[in-house]
């Protein structure tokens, strides 16, 4: 049996005049004999049908006038980009995966203890090489520059003048006798001292970190110190510094260098850029910062960059708490906010949070965070965390780029009251925590006492097997553009494994949260791909596809939108120029809410694992009306239903409904129904085309249905009518519907043959 939808001559015209029109054909090298007053033919379109500027017509579903198709991007030369991580946005140091995401170039295994590698490295090699002689590659004694001060511990002489034949035996008699400027070279050795650098700025330089140990002792507060007046360049090179406290803490000097140091094992901090004296800025690069107390590196109301540097294995407190990577954040009792970068470094098998930004800027790129473990009291584990500062009243400021977030226990990515953007980055496998909660791939939520509002962009990114939630936004606003979230799997009870969940905000009073979701692939999730509760949402040019039931055979939804039975915020939802398809149990439901569904195609709907549904839309009243407008789209080769009204009211309009099936137990296979079941349900047809369907084209149970300017064909019953409960049907009707099939015409009227009606279904009940 063919379908009009398929066989439409003015369809067959539409496509030739629109690809003329493409390769600029149309009105070029006509007919010399062509007049001015030659016109092209008319061209009558089908009701369901949009008529093209210039000519032709366009059939429902996708515009015909789309400059890229669902899923992927239009960049500003006119080409198109495909949804996740272009090749050429994986960072330095990553390679495309092939699969919309990059992968970091890292040693397959953890270097040992002492040797590091970051992103674009194969192998672990040492922090710095050592060269030859006592003082190895160190510069001494360049022209020009003030004379430097030797140290060797082994020198047994007692008559030290800081020369390299009567070196000093102490790192600080040499950074008390140097100039300012001066290199302090330091021989092999363990020197166990507190070094303190305050006025001048000189250049502490080691051998090499496996030879040259500074280990603090307690009576400091860190082994290295640099203070107020000792920026312009103060340095230190090629150490390995440890201790009972802190390994290198500075505040107020500027323009601090810290290179190829391995800072490690230490009783606190491993670096402290703090402005407790004044402003404090530093650069750590090309270092190894690890198995320290609390925070690797700890910015505080200061500036800092983090470059090609390793900063893993940090440990808890005394109290079982922290064992930070990085904390970035404002410094209430000074008022100043912190600003750091990280570019082309690990942070990896850190506890509680990888990087923390409190009421600070922070810029990560090229770098991976990791394996974040919670602290010893089981709490956290996040990848990245970035969120304001209460005490200040400031937003953080996360600028997440190229980057790969993976293998967490706990969210990758949190964004807490603050503002983020997220570009050409992989957050991946961040799994359940030490206490079962999920590992949600990105958080996105207002604060939990101010309601005040997170702004997150994510773009041209991938989110990839994570655990209960993809993404999650709560009371706060979010775009998701040009990016893939997939494969999400349920929690330690086999429930959920949401692709986008977006919900207000109960706890807080923060309101609703207001999503845009665009040029988007939401695919293989578990329960449902976008769920939308008591919030307002647009899905623009997304597929939505593949959503698989939870391990508890729960639902498969493609699109889920409904009210917030706590708070009874009603859902507001458009989707546009999507593509649903091949998703279970429903493509896309909607109770007690509002939708605007238009441009979308919704096919191929399979059935749950008990082979009973695979609904195209399902719109009904649980206990508040849903309220529907479907527009100039597809609904096609679902199962059971194919567009389902309930006690609700919906408008479908210049919209193809074809081609549904029965169940697997032989029931219903109805194009469009309505069901007056616990209220009133009302439906509008208009310029539709109704065809091919199993059972009945339009059936009615005790529902009030108008068809108008609407073709009917082909189907089992194409009109069918029914009492419910004892309520009757009614259909109103005008002269410009058809029915029939093929070639044969006929009045619509409506028949009764005693079917039953399809039922009603559950709402959804939210991921945690």
């Amino acid at each position: 049996m063919q379908s009009p939808r398929f066989t439409s001559t003015s369809f067959i015209v539409a496509l030739l005049a629109l690809f003329a029109s493409t390769l600029g054909l149309a009105g070029c090298g006509g007919d010399p004999a062509e007049t001015a007053e030659t016109k092209p033919p008319v061209i009558e379109c089908a009701a369901w049908e949009t008529p093209i500027e210039g000519g032709g017509c366009c059939p429902p579903g996708l515009p015909c006038d789309m400059k890229c198709p669902p899923g992927e991007m239009p960049l500003e030369d006119g080409s198109c980009q495909a949804a996740g991580v272009p090749p050429e946005g994986c960072g330095e140091g990553f390679e495309p995966d092939g699969d919309g995401g990059c992968n970091a170039i890292l040693p397959a295994e953890v270097c040992p203890k002492g040797k590091m590698a970051v992103p674009g490295e194969t192998e672990c090699h040492e922090v710095a090489d050592c060269g030859v002689g006592d003082y190895g590659d160190i510069p001494v004694n360049v022209p020009g520059e003030p004379p430097t001060q030797f140290v060797n511990a082994a020198y047994a002489g007692g008559d030290s003048d800081g020369t390299e034949a009567k070196p000093w035996t102490k790192i600080q008699d040499g950074v008390d006798a140097a100039e300012a400027g001066a290199v302090v070279a330091v021989a092999a050795g363990s020197y166990e001292e507190d070094v303190v650098i305050q006025g001048k700025a000189v250049r502490l330089w080691g051998k090499c970190p496996s030879t040259v140990e500074v280990v603090g002792t307690a009576a400091s507060i860190a082994a290295v110190q640099i203070l107020k007046k000792s920026g312009g360049h103060t340095e230190i090179h090629n150490l390995a510094i440890t201790g009972a406290k802190a390994g290198v803490g500075m505040t107020g000097a500027s323009d601090v260098l810290i290179e190829r140091d391995w800072i490690h094992d230490t009783g606190a901090n491993g670096v402290v850029i703090e402005d407790a004296w004044g402003p404090t800025s530093a650069t750590v690069t090309n270092s190894l910062i690890e198995t320290t107390v609390a925070e690797g590196i700890h910015v505080v109301g200061a500036d800092g960059i983090i470059e090609a540097t390793v900063v893993r294995s940090t440990r808890s407190d005394g109290q079982g708490k922290r064992g930070r990577g990085v904390n970035i954040q404002a410094n209430p009792s000074t008022g100043q906010r912190a600003s750091a970068k990280i570019h082309s470094s690990l942070v990896d098998g850190n506890r509680s949070v990888g990087v923390l930004v409190v009421g600070a800027d922070a810029t990560i790129e090229a770098s991976v965070v990791r394996n974040t473990l919670p602290d010893e009291q089981g709490k956290f584990g996040l990848g990245i965390d970035a969120e304001g500062s209460a005490p200040m009243g400031e937003k953080a400021n996360l600028m997440l780029r190229s980057s790969l977030v993976e293998r967490n226990r706990g969210p990758g990515v949190v964004v807490l009251a603050a503002d983020a953007t997220i570009e050409a980055t992989v957050v991946r496998d961040n799994i359940i925590d030490g206490k079962g909660d999920g590992g949600v791939g990105i958080y996105v939520k207002d604060d939990i006492a101010t309601g005040d509002r997170a702004r997150v962009t994510v773009r041209t990114s991938l989110v990839d097997r994570n655990s209960v939630l993809g993404a999650l936004v709560r009371g706060s606003d979010m775009t998701l553009e040009g990016t893939i979230v997939r494969n999400t799997s349920p929690d330690g009870h086999e429930q959920f494994g949401t692709g986008v969940q977006i919900a207000d905000s109960p706890t807080t009073g923060g309101g609703r949260a207001n999503v845009a979701v665009r040029y988007s692939l939401i695919a293989g999730n578990r329960y449902a791909g976008v769920a939308v509760l008591g919030s307002d949402a647009t899905v623009e040019a997304t597929v939505v596809s593949g959503t698989l039931p939870d391990g508890l055979a729960q639902f498969g939804r493609g699109i889920s939108i409904q009210d917030d039975s706590t708070t009874s915020e009603r859902a507001n939802v458009v989707v546009r120029s999507s593509i649903v398809r091949e998703n279970h149990e429903i493509g896309i439901s909607i109770i007690n809410a509002d939708a605007t569904i238009e441009t979308t195609i919704v096919r191929a709907t399979l059935p749950d694992e008990l082979g009973q549904l695979g609904r195209g839309i399902n719109i009904q009243s649980d206990d508040e009306r849903a309220k529907v407008a479907l527009r100039s789209s597809i609904v096609d080769e679902n199962r059971d239903v194919g567009v389902m009204v309930i006690a609700s009211d919906a408008t479908i309009e210049k919209t193809s409904v074809g081609d549904t099936q029965k169940r697997s137990d032989g029931l219903f296979g109805d194009g469009i129904a309505a069901l007056s079941d616990l209220g009133p349900a009302t439906v509008t047809i208009i310029d539709s085309l109704v065809d091919s369907n199993d059972r009945a084209g339009i059936s009615n149970f005790g529902a009030t249905v108008a068809i108008e300017s609407s073709t009917v064909t082909c189907n089992g019953f194409n009109i069918e009518g029914e009492e419910y409960s004892a309520i009757p049907f009614a259909f109103t009707k005008n002269e410009q519907n058809t029915c029939g099939c093929e070639d044969s015409t006929e009045v619509c009227h409506a028949v009764s043959s005693g079917l039953e009606p399809p039922a009603p279904l559950d709402p959804i009940p939210p991921a945690p």
